[in-house]
């Protein structure tokens, strides 16, 4: 069913999740689900911070989510997620990992982690005002020609690969600031497609 929770009221609630175990799971395909000031902690050893296998919608406001030992917000549901004013690191695979449905990111930092934002299969994505520092990966793209990320007015730094697209798919850029990935800032294996629109600005970077 449909839920808000809502840890206002003089700081975040926080939650703490060990042994695999997800912080949040949602599976109700007509749910529309609100997460805000959240704490979420897997104390490298709990699942995924927030666990999205069906909803309508999932909205996750300025909440923290950090720890995690498989990724800080897994989506698999055909619905929407909106993540906005909020922290990820440290998850050991991707900060966030949209496999399916459609994902908006706004005002969001992801550090520390696999990928920070990784679109995958039929995942349509579009970032803004979005900073992804010191991951393996920035932002990318990977697995379907399906898989498509619209990237705005966004920072991706001190990573490994800047932005990355591969096995078909496609990541579009305005106004990104690309600098300073110690392998390269931008990576295709061939196959994916990288599309500037001609404001981004890159330097520093290895290659």
């Amino acid at each position: 069913k449909s839920i808000t929770l809502d840890g206002a009221g003089g700081g975040l609630a926080g939650s703490l999740s060990t042994l695999g175990s997800n912080g949040i799971t949602v599976n109700s395909a007509t749910a529309v689900v609100i997460l805000r000031n959240l704490s979420l902690e897997g104390a490298g050893s709990g699942g995924n911070g927030i666990r999205v296998i069906a909803a309508a919608q999932v909205h996750v406001e300025h909440c923290t989510i950090q720890n995690w030992s498989n990724n800080g917000i897994l989506f698999s549901a055909t619905g929407d997620l909106f993540v906005s004013d909020t922290t990820i690191k440290d998850a050991v695979n991707q900060g966030i990992y949209a496999q399916s449905g459609r994902t908006v990111l706004d005002r969001v930092l992801i550090n520390g982690s696999g990928f920070g934002l990784l679109v995958g299969n039929t995942a349509i994505a579009t970032v803004k005002n979005t900073t992804s520092s010191g991951n393996e990966a920035g932002f990318g793209t990977a697995y379907a020609a399906a898989a498509q990320l619209n990237l705005e007015n966004s920072v991706t730094t001190h990573n490994r690969y800047g932005v990355m697209a591969i096995h078909g798919s496609t990541v579009r850029m305005n106004g990104v600031n690309v600098s300073n990935n110690t392998v390269t800032g931008l990576y295709n294996d061939g196959t994916g497609f990288l599309v500037s629109f001609g404001t981004n600005s890159f330097a520093g970077n290895a290659a």
